[in-house]
């Protein structure tokens, strides 16, 4: 049993060093994802197949697809441009590694994961991230004579939120709390750590009078 177990051994270390099938690389990628966001990337025009190869990209957790989870394979054939439509699964097993494989073909298209030649290429890391929270106080406001100015409040426990905000007149501004003159929507986008962002409104109204007179 020994003896057999030493040539099996033997004999697929000596056809692995046969083999020629090369899965290729992406293209230099890092990605910090927010939201639900989509995987995408491109692949480099580096593989080496054989004529009953294929070449696929895998969406996996551990240190390898073989040995962790894959959690999504792309079609065969995409390329350069490989596409993962969002996944709540992506989400929960954050950080993901995503790599190109390459093998003979399983009959369905697909690549054969016990091929013996089974080439896997370098990973590129996924993390994601959750949106930014953002919001504004009050969320609307009223100007009038006793109040030319109003003054609105952008919070955000994100950490290293930074604000911007836009409104009518070319308003711009990056301070949490602006004042206000002019009737209108004013939004503020929050960008965090992680460059997330998210958006928020508030509506300001107009409520001016003209004095009375009496002759």
């Amino acid at each position: 049993m020994l003896l057999a177990c030493f040539c099996l051994l033997a004999f697929r270390q000596a056809a692995r060093a046969q083999c020629t099938v090369d899965a290729g690389t992406i293209q230099s990628y890092s990605a910090s994802l927010c939201g639900q966001e989509d995987i995408i990337l491109i692949l480099n025009n580096d593989a080496s197949l054989d004529a009953d190869d294929v070449r696929q990209v895998v969406v996996f957790t551990g240190a390898d697809p073989l040995s962790g989870t894959i959690l999504a394979v792309s079609p065969s054939g995409m390329f350069p441009t490989v596409s993962f439509p969002y996944n709540p699964v992506f989400a929960a097993n954050s950080p993901l590694q995503v790599a190109p494989i390459a093998g003979n073909n399983d009959g369905t298209g697909s690549v054969d994961l016990n091929d013996a030649c089974l080439s896997v290429g370098p990973a590129v890391t996924v993390t994601y991230h959750d949106l930014p929270q953002v919001s504004i106080t009050p969320e609307e406001a009223v100007l009038s004579c006793a109040n030319p100015f109003v003054v609105l409040t952008a919070s955000s426990p994100s950490s290293g939120a930074i604000f911007s905000w836009s409104g009518p007149n070319n308003f711009t501004s990056v301070l949490p709390q602006p004042n206000i003159s002019w009737p209108g929507q004013y939004c503020v986008t929050v960008v965090d750590q992680n460059g997330c962002t998210a958006q928020d409104c508030a509506v300001v109204t107009e409520n001016i009078q003209a004095p009375a007179f009496s002759w």
